[in-house]
């Protein structure tokens, strides 16, 4: 029980536990690797899950191992374009070029193709799997 004075009268409020997180969603989300890759038809497909500074010189290096010349970045796993995200497609982008590739964009949701071509990316990467609302806002 904790005692709490307001003017000179005391106001008694019970203690109360709270209840740890739920630890399945926390491994869940720590399980989740950054980012994975597929091979389709001769493309690396790159799916991003959670963009992180720390995992940006991995992805590169694994980019540059693949040799691919064809490179899509699948982004549908995330929903808002962050600071982070935009210098890892940056850095993915040069990775590619400098191994004389090409990189484009699938699974870009509306708020991501407007932060895309705000900052005008959209003039350097082609985007892909563009939904019918956002091909509307053009």
């Amino acid at each position: 029980m904790i005692i709490l004075t307001l003017r000179n009268e005391e106001v008694a409020l019970l203690s109360m536990e709270i209840p740890e997180p739920d630890q399945s969603d926390v491994k869940d989300a720590k399980q989740t690797p950054p980012f994975t890759f597929e091979s389709q038809e001769g493309t690396l497909v790159v799916i991003l899950n959670a963009p992180s500074d720390s995992s940006i010189n991995m992805l590169t290096e694994q980019i540059r191992a693949h040799e691919a010349k064809k490179v899509v970045v699948d982004l549908s796993n995330i929903q808002f374009a962050g600071n982070t995200l935009v210098t890892q497609l940056v850095s993915i982008w040069k990775t590619i070029r400098s191994c004389g590739g090409e990189m484009s964009l699938r699974g870009v949701s509306e708020t991501n193709l407007e932060i895309l071509h705000t900052m005008r990316f959209d003039t350097f990467w082609q985007i892909e799997g563009v939904t019918e609302a956002s091909i509307g806002k053009g």
